[in-house]
């Protein structure tokens, strides 16, 4: 499943690479809306669960429908964060640029 991918993933580059604490991984799908949102809450608690109660957020680029659709799930705690869904329609009719920052906390 796309969340044991996920997870297998954070896992093996945090053990594999602890010196560079991976910030964010981006899930590329092709599933329902409702999958990426179940997606986007399930990120959010497993992040919580690996940094120590700070769930950090992140975007999921999805594809399936065939409508632009911009969903923000929130973590619903005092820091706000947020997992962004983002599918940008049908047949390369629109793109969808995102740009992710993020701060240093050294």
């Amino acid at each position: 499943s796309v969340k044991e991918t996920y997870a297998e993933i954070s896992d093996k580059l945090n053990n594999n690479m602890p010196e560079n604490n991976i910030s964010c991984i981006v899930p590329l799908t092709h599933q329902s809306l409702q999958g990426d949102l179940n997606l986007a809450k399930w990120m959010l608690e497993f992040q919580s669960q690996s940094n120590s109660g700070t769930p950090i957020g992140g975007v999921i680029l999805g594809g399936h429908e065939h409508v632009k659709i911009h969903e923000f799930v929130s973590d619903g705690g005092s820091n706000e964060q947020t997992v962004q869904v983002v599918k940008s329609g049908m047949n390369a009719q629109r793109a969808a640029i995102v740009d992710l920052q993020f701060e240093n906390d050294t």
